[in-house]
């Protein structure tokens, strides 16, 4: 799938010098006030592909595959003008698009028989018949019956499940050089099979007479649907399966996010600066994932069960270090904690290495550790008198390391020869995880002046 991107974004790239080479906004000849017409600023392309696999899937209960493959593209175009004041004012358009596929998610629809749950089913000859949807070669035939063998009741296979999600966004902003205050708003918009999300962005930032201070705070909405599927078998008796015959029957949850912002921005010499952020949150609704199961101690299932509302606090601190004029050091510390008790600390390095005045190479490491929340257990390991309970091991005692390179180009005359095209940075990363999840990322990002 990355092949295919990169293959489309090359022909981009000749449209794009097209433009750059043939199309002018026209200019006025005066001189009692600054230019106001809309100007471009900068075009940014990110595509990417992420790959990983691992053997505790929440959608059966802490165990089975974890295969997931993901490619994201955004597009974001910047425009700005400035006023007769002298105050610069951005447009901005992003379009975002994610395909992925999923073995995972493929099982919330291929079942096993319990006992002590009747959710539909049917056993006769050591075989469950179950209502759902039929899965051949990667392909999926929505509104028929399935028909599983049980000969591993713990682990179900099954061709891996596709979907999409669409995100476009709209943002503006001023920055006024007068007096160092900058503002900016923004909406965005999420969709994908069963998700929906709509949301608004607020931030204003004042910076001191010098510009080596500067305080900024910020406010997010999001506003968020589900549609609550289960596992074929925990599905109460005439509950839609999900599938797109009988989608618009499906109870539908919300799930609302809000969150704040204070950074606090410093230079300090020509050889330091650092940057402190607080990003208080609060979320209420579905927040666990009701298609996700749980085992317990006697062998029965139920959907995964969560708190209605959480709480969280993160804090970070970033830093930029010029060691010389080749090497600068990028170090970040992140501390989290939340309502639900999950306490975690990240600390990340980032060195910028310049091998000449166009080249770049950019190596980072991340390390992280989260203590875990009560509320989580493995396969088979949950009381039948927990009101919360959860097998997802994003949320168990974990570490994970993440490590890799970077390299970014900036040519005088423009990448490949492209006039506009200002840079390109590709990286690529290595993820592993204490409950051995394995991952790897490679990223493409391309930038247009």
């Amino acid at each position: 799938m990355l092949k295919i991107s990169l293959s489309g974004l090359a022909v981009l790239f000749g449209l794009l010098s097209g433009y750059s080479q043939h199309y002018k906004l026209p200019v006025k000849d005066t001189s009692d006030y600054k230019e106001r017409q809309l100007k471009f600023e900068e075009i940014n392309i990110v595509t990417s592909f992420y790959s990983q696999d691992g053997n505790h899937s929440a959608v059966t209960g802490g165990l089975g595959t974890e295969r997931l493959n993901d490619n994201s593209n955004t597009f974001e175009l910047k425009l700005f003008n400035t006023s007769r004041s002298g105050i610069k004012h951005h447009y901005t358009l992003g379009l975002g698009f994610d395909h992925y596929t999923s073995a995972s998610s493929d099982k919330i629809d291929t079942a096993v028989t319990w006992s002590g749950f009747n959710g539909g089913t049917t056993t006769s000859g050591g075989v469950t018949t179950v209502p759902g949807r039929g899965h051949r070669s990667g392909a999926s035939s929505l509104g028929t019956t399935t028909t599983v063998s049980i000969y591993n009741p713990q682990i179900v296979t099954s061709a891996s499940f596709k979907d999409n999600r669409f995100y476009p966004s709209l943002a503006y902003s001023f920055e006024n050089p007068n007096n160092g205050l900058s503002a900016g708003l923004g909406i965005n918009y999420s969709t994908e099979y069963d998700y929906q999300s709509r949301g608004a962005i607020f931030n204003i930032a004042k910076a001191s007479k010098d510009k080596n201070t500067e305080i900024g705070l910020s406010a997010n909405a999001f506003f968020d649907t589900w549609l609550v599927i289960y596992p074929a078998e925990l599905r109460p008796a005439g509950y839609p399966y999900g599938g797109h015959r009988d989608k618009a029957l499906l109870t539908r949850s919300p799930r609302n996010s809000y969150s704040a912002g204070l950074t606090w921005s410093q230079v300090v010499n020509k050889k330091f600066q650092f940057s402190f952020m607080i990003e208080p949150s609060y979320q209420e609704g579905l927040l666990g994932t009701k298609y996700q199961r749980v085992y317990f101690e006697d062998g029965t299932a139920r959907p995964e069960n969560m708190p209605s509302r959480r709480t969280k606090l993160p804090m970070s601190f970033r830093g930029s270090l010029f060691i010389s004029d080749w090497l600068v050091l990028r170090p970040n510390y992140r501390f989290y904690t939340d309502s639900w008790h999950l306490t975690a600390h990240t600390v990340n390095m980032e060195a910028s290495v310049k091998a000449n005045a166009f080249l770049s190479f950019i190596p980072f490491y991340r390390y992280h550790t989260q203590n875990g929340v009560p509320y989580f257990a493995p396969y088979k390991a949950h009381s039948v008198e927990e009101t919360y309970f959860t097998s997802d091991y994003d949320l168990s005692k974990l570490s994970s390391q993440q490590y890799g390179l970077g390299i970014r180009v900036v040519p005088l005359h423009g990448v490949m020869g492209i006039p506009g095209f200002n840079s390109l940075e590709v990286r690529y990363a290595n993820y592993v995880r204490s409950d051995a999840l394995k991952a790897s990322m490679l990223t493409a990002v391309l930038t247009f002046k």
